[in-house]
């Protein structure tokens, strides 16, 4: 068993995949936001935002905590993004953000993608350009987590990565990667049978009975 602290004490990030029709992960990563603030991270990036200008502006007026037009803004998106994947609903998104930001944890958007016939291949190397770009606004030493979809990631996607179509996002940034799984989930799709092959680099799953320790168990 290894600590998310752990984790990131040898990585300046870490990096949290999920498959989008589980509808309790959002739900999981919150209750992991105090330990990760704990371990040092500042910034949460995390694909239910991009990087655009309308978006930053959304996030720092959500951040700074005071009601505006921008925050409404906001959470009309979030509400929409919510009902993407049934049964997940939009409580689970706002859960999430909500904990980042009483824990000292900024959020921020990363680029879409651009390419409908290979979109994680062409988006996965922009978004950790992108990632790289602004913790280098930020003191050395501050920690960042990304929050995605499992198949940006090697473990995630294997089909992909095999046949060099994409590189894993966790093997372009160098972080570990922790893969999120719900109880009822957990053991009833591939994923799981899938990871316990052992034989992907720097991949965890989420031990789900120890939600506020911040434990991770390798494969």
């Amino acid at each position: 068993m290894a600590r998310i602290s752990d984790l990131l004490s040898t990585s300046q990030g870490i990096i949290f995949a999920e498959d989008h029709r589980d509808p309790a992960t959002p739900r999981h990563l919150a209750q992991q936001m105090r330990s990760l603030a704990k371990a040092g991270v500042k910034v949460l990036f995390t694909e239910l935002f991009n990087d655009s200008a309308e978006h930053a502006q959304w996030l720092e007026a959500f951040d700074k905590d005071i009601p505006s037009e921008a925050v409404e803004a906001m959470k009309s998106h979030i509400d929409t993004i919510g009902h993407y994947y049934p049964p997940r609903t939009p409580d689970v998104y706002h859960e999430l953000l909500q904990e980042a930001r009483a824990n000292g944890i900024k959020l921020a958007g990363v680029p879409p993608a651009r390419s409908s016939i290979n979109p994680i291949g062409e988006n996965n190397p922009r978004v950790a350009a992108h990632i790289a770009a602004e913790m280098k606004k930020y003191p050395p030493a501050t920690k960042y987590a990304l929050y995605c979809g499992k198949d940006h990631t090697h473990a995630g996607n294997e089909e992909n990565m095999s046949m060099d179509q994409a590189r894993g996002i966790d093997l372009i940034l160098g972080a570990p990667c922790v893969m999120l799984a719900s109880a009822v989930n957990s053991g009833k799709t591939g994923e799981s049978a899938l990871l316990a092959h052992g034989h992907y680099p720097n991949t965890y799953h989420l031990v789900p009975c120890e939600p506020r320790l911040g434990y991770a168990r390798k494969f």
